[in-house]
């Protein structure tokens, strides 16, 4: 592996040296012109708004969906905000599920076709578990629930394709969600469109 590393190293830097200064740049034809200008776009525009599917991968998160809004300025800051919930799982008498939402900041980075979107959420997060008491005797049984709301930060990437001149983009979304001292990782497909 090393040799062949080695080996592409020399030969960039062959290419670098045998160039000469002052060699012409090849002529853009109106071919290569109209090629360019129909490739796909990187741009998005500013004002998006996304929904989202996905998983979590602890008990109380499961399958999940939601939406985000936000807004990006010039220098490829992005402001915004989401709302995700999760329907969680049944264990036994125990249904637990979450749901958080709260602010984002995040940097959009051109890769290809590409837009990575690093970014960092903070908020509230609800969690919610209900449990199934059977009928014992005289005893009519019943549920009882139990809601706790605590301080939740999510640092993730989105990963966008954006298509239709940058009006619309698909991609997928990567988030671990702690709470407390408690994380989960989610996954999610969003598609969304920009204005």
């Amino acid at each position: 592996m090393k040799k062949i590393i080695s080996a592409c190293a020399a030969l960039a830097l062959l290419t670098v040296i045998a160039t000469p200064a002052g060699a012409a740049e090849p002529a853009i034809t109106d071919e290569a012109s109209a090629a360019a200008s129909a490739a796909p776009s990187t741009k998005l525009e500013p004002m998006s708004l996304a929904l989202l599917a996905g998983h979590g991968f602890k008990d109380a998160f499961g399958t999940g969906f939601g939406a985000r809004v936000g807004y990006t300025v010039p220098n490829k800051i992005y402001l915004g905000g989401s709302l995700v919930y999760h329907v969680g799982q049944t264990q036994g008498p125990v249904q637990a599920n979450v749901w958080y939402g709260g602010g984002e900041v995040g940097y959009d980075v051109a890769a290809g076709p590409f837009i990575i979107r690093p970014y960092a959420g903070v908020g509230a997060a609800s969690i919610n578990a209900t449990v199934t008491v059977a009928a014992v005797g005289d005893f009519a049984g019943g549920k009882v629930t139990a809601s706790q709301s605590r301080f939740a930060v999510w640092p993730g990437a989105m990963f966008l394709f954006p298509f239709e001149q940058g009006s619309a983009f698909i991609g997928v979304d990567a988030k671990v969600v702690v709470v407390d001292n408690a994380s989960a990782l989610n996954t999610y497909g969003t598609f969304g469109l920009a204005f």
